[in-house]
């Protein structure tokens, strides 16, 4: 709901006092009562501010009200005129210094009217708005289906919301161009704004314009990695449906990069892990006599010592691990075949 069709809302009575350039066409958001000095502090912006001016003792506290609505981003300020019979000018003076629109409220209409006709017209706007962020979805999905590309897709999404939108890696290659590639001076000031934003969406500025960035996909995810949503203008300013089309739009952008992702994946053969034994030597080579090795038998694997040193009767006893009931690894002593058998080379 903007504040001139809330001036123009029969039955209200609404008397505009001042209105900077652009208030009326602002829209209104949530509406909040309040009669501190200082309500600064309760306000997160685009507020409708309802006050009937119980907090007003001298002229000097006009300014410092309106100082401390102005500064969190208040939408305008409705001014009660029960209390003090009319709006004071001192009041008028400072809204007009701080750029605030100012409307009178009459004596007749209780702020409880102006709250409900504000609410109904919220509700009804968002419901508005679901209906067409549906169709809206259904609409880009029919489109993906089709094999549309993703330029085809901004390019609607563009004249839908009238800012031109374009996709960039974090490298600065143009995925989406747009109605045209960035120059690289800007590509490079987009990019270095989007990897060293504190948050996301965020606004940079380049060549005296306004640029929304906005990460495809998670935002937890790697920004090295990931593509940005570069739409021109200050995204903090755009109605909600407006958002609601760049945030659809970035949707199928991340739809879209996963399945090029899944087209590209190389598909492996899975590995097996485990420890690979060698393959046994003949009996009786050099090498087995000089070096460990492992040898096959017939229940259990047999490993002979490294060196004559490490058994007294080396080659004919050799040692294995066998598996006692209490579950403990043991060394025993086994003779073997052949033992008579000196250690020579023998064929292979």
């Amino acid at each position: 709901m903007l504040l001139s069709e809330l001036l123009a809302t029969p039955g209200l009575g609404l008397r505009l006092l001042h209105a900077p350039p652009g208030s009326l066409e602002r829209p209104v958001g949530r509406t909040i009562t309040i009669d501190l000095l200082e309500p600064g502090r309760f306000l997160t912006g685009g507020e409708l501010v309802l006050t009937g001016l119980v907090w007003r003792r001298t002229p000097e506290d006009s300014e410092t009200f309106v100082t401390s609505i102005a500064s969190r981003g208040a939408a305008s300020l409705l001014a009660g005129a029960a209390q003090l019979g009319s709006v004071p000018d001192d009041l008028v003076e400072a809204c007009r210094r701080h750029e605030l629109a100012l409307v009178e409220v009459p004596v007749d209409v209780p702020f409880a009217d102006i709250t409900e006709h504000v609410a109904a017209a919220g509700a009804a706007g968002v419901g508005a708005r679901l209906s067409a962020s549906l169709v809206r979805q259904r609409q880009l999905l029919s489109a993906v289906a089709e094999g549309r590309s993703l330029d085809e897709l901004a390019a609607r999404v563009s004249a839908e919301v009238g800012h031109a939108c374009r996709v960039l890696t974090a490298s600065g290659r143009h995925v989406v161009p747009g109605p045209g590639e960035l120059d690289p001076d800007t590509v490079d000031l987009l990019t270095r704004a989007f990897l060293t934003a504190d948050v996301v969406p965020a606004v940079a500025e380049a060549g005296g314009t306004s640029y929304s960035l906005l990460a495809v996909g998670s935002g937890l995810a790697d920004r090295l990695t990931g593509w940005a949503l570069v739409v021109a203008g200050d995204h903090r300013a755009w109605p909600q449906d407006v958002l609601d089309a760049i945030h659809e739009l970035g949707a199928i952008v991340a739809l879209d990069r996963s399945r090029r992702e899944e087209g590209l994946r190389v598909l492996r053969p899975p590995r097996r892990w485990g420890r690979s034994r060698p393959a046994r030597r003949p009996r009786g080579s050099a090498r087995d006599c000089a070096s460990p090795g492992w040898t096959r038998t017939a229940r259990s694997w047999s490993r002979w010592p490294s060196s004559p040193a490490a058994s007294p009767r080396w080659p004919r006893l050799r040692w294995r691990t066998s598996r006692r009931p209490s579950d403990r690894r043991s060394w025993r002593p086994r003779r073997t075949a052949g033992s008579s058998r000196s250690c020579r080379p023998g064929p292979v």
